[in-house]
């Protein structure tokens, strides 16, 4: 066999101890004439490492930088490998079959570092090796012992003894001989079991069972909890027979219902549905197919499609490529489109019960602080309805806004260690700038200071005085600038300046907030849409109110007020919040009003 050893983190100095029984055993195996063919893969750091081998042994001297590229390059330029053997590995080879890999794991569990991402990726790169190598190398039987009992383990584990060198070699020759032979794994279909926690959806509920229902994997464990709703809801689950199994009894919340069926759940693959949101045709089958390729991953999450009441397509929620700081930045995983691994459920623990609003968030979080290995696949897996009886969307949003803010900074600075510029703006938002919006001038200054005051104040723990202080010795490099750019707009001279064309906040899927300010020549003013909500929908020209019109929630509608020309003002009476955070009132189907390039 030809054996690529991957040397990157063995190192010449004495205090490696870690490393030291594999070097050792490496010593042993390359001065033996054995009947393989081994390629040494090194930095010129670290080149001298076995002054003596034998005919059998060539060497690459790769950039430290670049090494793992590198290596990969020549693994598949030469093509002709038939097995990788890993000194610690603190990264994912996967241009290499994991398959063909041999992975040595000198500690475990691993030893924490002072950088928590970097804590985290070395899990997931060791997760990885102990689900899809064809072996992991361990110095003693108590770091065998730990693997074998850790559930992401499934590779075969052996000792090669870091006390005896030419034992530890002999180790390794047997496992090359494993890892070449051919293998047979007999698997079984995995069950998915999905739980839908429900309470006063009886208008919806039977359209979240039907698409469980009509799924084509059969192996599906499913179950309703129900909180004991007051409408018809337990006579639409008692019309399923014994297809659905289902509980209505009083319960703590949403989190509260979860937790009791995930209790009874018997799957290896976990997810929950709300009870007026959809799963897509196909959609099981597709995630256990992605865990079935990608024995590491711990949850798979796809895209999702926002419906209204009577299920007509509103937009996409904003899904996105995983990354520990992006799910701080902003929630990247869509809920329903969301399954998980038991042993992700093992370690990470129920959900919160004490949340009402972001159960789901937190659990995310708490998993990928935990070192999950979280992948994202492009198909549209469910449909999240956005309607006027849900709680993030209801006709009553104050009532849970100031709650779903409180919970979502609680649970960012719990698991996360500050709070999102985004969430910052969208309370802010929500709390300042709409309600004063001479505030908007300012709002970069105040989107800054609040966060740093918020991480300050709640990560720190410093009093509010001192929290104050730390703001103004961290954001100095700022606020000064700011400061001299307001003393300048005092300045007669720059009154006169000509203004930068005014822009209007339109995203990608056409809504429009609240309110907009822009020039108007004059002349009729025309909006073609759906509002989010009733509301009122009104007119300014300058500070006079020219209109006010009676808008119907999800009611295509088309507005034409003559104005005359000069400053316009239009505002809606109320908003809907999207999972992203936007305050939105009016989706725009067409207008008069700005032309493209207006629009931000």
């Amino acid at each position: 066999m030809k054996i690529a050893i991957d040397l990157r983190r063995v190192s010449l100095s004495a205090v490696d101890e870690p490393l030291r029984w594999l070097r050792d055993a490496l010593a042993a195996l390359l001065a033996r004439d054995a009947p393989h063919t081994y390629v040494l893969f090194h930095t010129a750091f670290n080149y001298h490492l076995f002054p003596a081998v034998g005919t059998n042994v060539t060497r690459h001297t790769l950039s430290a930088p670049r090494f793992y590229d590198e290596l990969q390059d020549r693994l598949g330029y030469e093509g002709d490998f038939d097995l990788l053997l890993r000194a610690r590995p603190d990264g994912t080879l996967d241009r290499f079959p994991l398959g063909k890999q041999i992975a040595c794991v000198p500690t475990f569990p691993l030893e924490a570092s002072n950088n928590a991402e970097e804590s985290r990726s070395r899990l997931r790169a060791v997760r990885a090796y102990q689900t899809c190598a064809a072996a992991l190398a361990v110095p003693n039987a108590a770091v065998r012992d730990a693997l074998r009992a850790d559930p992401w383990t499934t590779a075969d584990v052996f000792v090669a003894p870091a006390d005896d060198s030419t034992a530890a070699a002999d180790a390794l020759l047997a496992a090359f001989d494993r890892a070449a032979a051919p293998r047979i794994r007999v698997t079984t279909p995995p069950v998915v079991s999905i739980v839908t926690p429900s309470f006063n959806q009886g208008a919806f509920i039977g359209q979240t069972i039907d698409s469980v229902l009509r799924q084509d994997y059969p192996h599906i464990d499913y179950r309703v909890v129900d909180g004991g709703s007051t409408d018809d809801t337990a006579a639409v689950l008692k019309s399923y027979g014994d297809r659905v199994a289902w509980v209505s009894e009083k319960d703590r919340g949403q989190a509260d219902a979860i937790n009791k069926g995930m209790k009874q759940a018997r799957g290896e693959i976990r997810a929950y549905l709300n009870s007026d949101d959809l799963l897509r045709p196909g959609a099981v089958g597709r995630v256990v197919e992605h865990f079935t390729r990608r024995p590491a991953c711990d949850l798979v999450y796809g895209r999702d499609a926002l419906i209204d009441a009577g299920g007509n397509f509103l937009g996409m929620f904003p899904t996105a490529e995983y990354s520990f700081e992006t799910l701080a930045d902003c929630c990247c995983i869509s809920q329903p489109a969301a399954f998980w691994r038991k042993r992700l459920a093992d370690t990470v623990g129920p959900f919160d019960a004490s949340l009402h609003l972001v159960m789901d968030y937190d659990y995310w979080l708490r998993a990928g602080a935990a070192g999950m290995t979280f992948e994202h696949v492009p198909d549209v897996l469910a449909h999240t309805r956005m309607h006027r009886q849900s709680k993030t969307s209801g006709a009553n949003p104050g009532a849970h806004r100031e709650r779903f803010y409180r919970e979502l900074f609680d649970v960012s600075l719990r698991h996360v260690g500050y709070v999102s510029s985004r969430y910052v703006h969208a309370r802010l938002f929500a709390s300042v700038f709409h309600a004063r919006p001479w505030t908007r001038r300012y709002e970069d200054l105040i989107v800054r200071v609040v966060q740093t005051w918020y991480h300050n104040r709640y990560r720190r723990g410093k009093r509010p005085w001192r929290a104050l202080v730390s703001v103004l010795n961290n954001e100095r490099s700022y606020v000064l600038p700011f400061l001299k750019r307001q003393v300048a707009a005092l300045n007669p001279r720059n009154w006169f300046r000509a203004a930068p064309p005014a822009r209007v906040e339109l995203g990608p899927d056409l809504w429009l907030g609240p309110e907009l300010t822009l020039p108007h020549a004059g002349g009729p003013v025309r909006l073609a849409g759906v509002p989010a909500r009733d509301l009122v929908l009104r007119v300014y020209h300058e500070t006079s109110e020219v209109a006010a019109v009676e808008l119907r929630a999800d009611e295509p509608a088309e507005v034409c007020v003559e104005v005359p020309g000069g400053p316009l003002r239009i505002t809606f009476s109320d908003a809907d919040v999207l999972p992203d955070g936007r305050h939105v009132s009016f989706k725009l189907h067409g207008t008069t009003l700005f032309d493209e390039r207006a629009a931000a």
